[in-house]
């Protein structure tokens, strides 16, 4: 996995590309030159969170992030903003946790809630497929030109629409082409943005 840090180091060059080779270094600089030139879009699962909560109303009844997941969002957008990343476009799961990672990665950044981040228990089959579609379509439609849309959501959503496992605060850079097609560029992980 290429990280995140890695590209942005390579783009503002900051550091070192922690021994990786000159075709992984090339690979890094394109990568970091077309996020801040912009049209791609970052799929991210919200930081790490607390599971052991019981259920009740409201953010109390949910799992909300830890110290950790709070350090780790502020790290994802402290890391966009050295590298000069035009985030503008932000869309987040109604889930807490979702919400609380971008306000905390990107305060400065209006984010608008799509229920379709979020698969739950009350979903059925039909439910489930029309909410995948709809990420699909965001995935694949490009954001304003010279800007990079974000997407905050959970780990069920982005395996059921990329394939890919990511942990909590990882994620992916994406292409999209439109009509419901995107391609995975790279993997990102926020210990890499400390």
């Amino acid at each position: 996995m290429v990280g995140l840090v890695c590209v942005l180091a390579a783009v503002v060059g900051t550091g070192a590309i922690f021994g990786l080779s000159e075709k992984s270094r090339s690979d890094e600089q394109r990568l970091g030159r077309e996020l801040q030139r912009g049209g791609l879009i970052v799929l991210l699962r919200h930081a790490p969170a607390d599971t052991s909560v019981r259920a009740a109303p409201g953010c109390a009844g949910q799992a909300n992030l830890t110290s950790e997941g709070r350090a780790d969002a502020r790290a994802i957008g402290a890391g966009f903003a050295r590298a000069d990343v035009p985030v503008r476009s932000l869309l987040v799961s109604p889930l807490c946790r979702a919400q609380d990672t971008a306000r905390l990665a990107f305060p400065a950044v209006s984010a608008s809630v799509v229920t379709a981040l979020a698969l739950n228990a009350y979903d059925g089959a039909n439910a489930r497929d029309r909410k995948l579609r709809e990420v699909r379509q965001l995935l694949s439609q490009g954001p304003p030109p010279g800007t990079d849309r974000v997407l905050i959501t959970h780990s069920d959503i982005i395996k059921a629409t990329t394939g890919e496992d990511v942990s909590e605060g990882d994620g992916l850079v994406l292409r999209p082409f439109g009509d419901g097609r995107f391609k995975v560029l790279d993997h990102i992980h926020p210990d890499d943005l400390k």
